[in-house]
């Protein structure tokens, strides 16, 4: 396991780390999500557009408990940067669908660490680390997402 840091020198070793993922546009846990926010409109099909941002039903982790931090998420310093602040979550994204994806694309997904930006604020100290997500049908970028985690202190609570 990657020792956890603040060094920012450490961290922006980290920048331009890159991750690529396939996965399948299976029609299940579409309908499976439709059932839950959306259950009066009819079932998808096959070839149907993906509605936006359920891009997220794909490209999962599945670690086992023992490869959990203590936050739930898969550990650190595999892909993401060992930062050294024990809550992580998800702070923002801004997407850009260039393409409809439709159920039944095989895709790829090109991950690459393109930010990281130590801050403090009201809560303690702060780091956000953005990563570029491109999104592939063949050749054909269909998506684009930048996507925000914050790290931060735990809770005085």
């Amino acid at each position: 396991m990657t020792e956890l840091t603040l060094d920012q020198n450490t961290l922006e070793a980290w920048l331009g780390k890159q991750q690529d993922k396939t996965d399948y546009v299976d029609l299940r846990p579409v309908n499976m999500l439709r059932a839950t926010v959306a259950g009066n409109r009819p079932e998808f099909r096959m070839g149907d557009d993906l509605p936006p941002a359920w891009h997220w039903l794909y490209f999962l982790d599945t670690p086992g408990m023992d490869q959990l931090g203590r936050d739930g998420h898969a550990a650190l310093g595999e892909f993401l940067p060992p930062v050294a602040l024990p809550v992580r979550m998800w702070a923002s994204a801004r997407l850009k669908q260039y393409q409809p994806i439709k159920i039944g694309d095989d895709l790829k997904k090109s991950s690459v660490i393109k930010g990281i930006t130590r801050k403090s604020g009201r809560s303690g100290e702060l780091c956000f680390v953005t990563v570029n997500h491109r999104i592939f049908c063949g050749e054909t970028l269909k998506l684009e997402e930048d996507h925000d985690i914050v790290y931060r202190e735990e809770s005085a609570q």
